[in-house]
């Protein structure tokens, strides 16, 4: 959130709390920019932690919707098999402790699952350019939230 806190005040990508010429910036960008955005919307902190909370836990489930579609695409895996591997992710401890947390795992997983997904389409006889381009935009994103991931996806 100190990223998120020096975006929102016009100092731009860096961490405020490492001194030293020039300024710390190894943080990706997307993750930072909308955190800052709920500093801008909820500028008295503690009062901010909450709905930046919130908004881990959104990707959170965005993620479980992303993992749900990803598993019922897959050859012998029905509704129901993906629907209890999803269950069982939502409340594996490690999972919880990440979507509760101010970090740019759980967003990165929701973005890169959900580009799969999607290019898992895009490469159907009839998929569209739409579906294409946004393949890419969330891949790309994905990278933008979490550098480390590119490595993972």
């Amino acid at each position: 959130m100190i990223n998120g806190l020096a975006l929102a005040t016009g100092h731009g990508y860096v961490i405020a709390s490492l001194p030293g010429t020039p300024p710390q910036t190894k943080y990706p960008i997307a993750y930072s920019w909308v955190l800052s955005w709920v500093w801008r919307s909820f500028p008295n902190f503690p009062g901010n932690i909450m709905p930046a909370v919130w908004l881990t836990a959104l990707f959170g489930c965005w993620f479980l919707v992303a993992a749900f579609q990803f598993l019922r695409g897959m050859a012998g895996i029905g509704n129901w098999a993906a629907l209890a591997i999803v269950a069982v992710i939502a409340f594996e401890p490690n999972f919880l402790l990440f979507n509760s947390a101010l970090l740019s795992d759980v967003p990165s997983m929701a973005l890169a699952l959900t580009a799969i997904v999607l290019a898992d389409s895009a490469l159907g006889p009839s998929s569209q350019m739409w579906t294409v381009v946004l393949t890419g935009c969330l891949a790309g994103l994905s990278a933008d939230v979490r550098t480390i991931g590119i490595a993972t996806t």
